[in-house]
């Protein structure tokens, strides 16, 4: 065992039977004395680590050292807010969170084109703008909320911040509906009510 902050001297260890007490290297005894903490550490990182299957070692090796970082700065977070009773799983939930806050995944659908993903449509600073043509008119397309509801509407507006299209002169609007539900409506099928393929309508996250 190897350190930079001991001398290689030897020290005697006191044992429950006097007559097995021995010498031990003293970078030895300072381990045993501190080796629950690396317990806890190497339990906790274990339960949640981020390392998958691969064949690249360095991969594993980069997520195990995230994984320690994640994790000393959760005990240093305790440190500072001693009367807190946020769990590690908590602490995690929480900066995943924030990380998709800050920087939202972006999907694209079938044509290429940009999905947004439910955190960034209801965090930021969206506001419509029109959509002009190259000759100054305006240039209308399917508004994007009124099709998941089997509706056609043309609006010549889009959001500043997630460049989607939707309409403005409904009340509620759907610009306004789209940045502030929980969830967006899934499309629903073109099939009577009355009809045996007719199914209940589902919320998807």
């Amino acid at each position: 065992m190897i350190n930079t902050y001991m001398n290689n001297t030897m020290m005697p260890v006191a044992t429950q039977n006097p007559a097995n007490s021995r010498l031990k290297p003293k970078t030895v005894v300072e381990y045993n004395k501190t080796m629950g903490g690396l317990d806890e550490v190497d339990r906790k990182v274990k339960t949640y680590e981020s390392i998958r299957k691969t064949i690249k070692w360095y991969r594993k090796v980069a997520f195990h050292f995230m994984d320690i970082t994640i994790y000393n700065s959760f005990r240093i977070w305790l440190l500072m807010n001693s009367t807190s009773k946020l769990t590690y799983k908590d602490f995690l939930l929480k900066l995943i969170q924030e990380i998709f806050e800050k920087y939202p995944p972006v999907k694209t659908n079938a044509r290429g084109r940009k999905r947004v993903h439910d955190v960034c449509r209801k965090s930021g600073n969206h506001f419509p703008k029109p959509v002009f043509r190259s000759d100054g008119n305006l240039k209308f397309s399917d508004c994007v909320l009124c099709k998941l509801n089997n509706k056609r509407t043309q609006t010549g507006y889009e959001c500043t911040e997630c460049h989607t299209r939707l309409c403005i002169k409904t009340n509620p609007s759907c610009f306004e509906s789209y940045h502030t539900l929980p969830y967006l409506p899934k499309k629903r099928p073109l099939v009577e009510p009355n009809s045996q393929y007719y199914e209940v309508e589902t919320i998807i996250p």
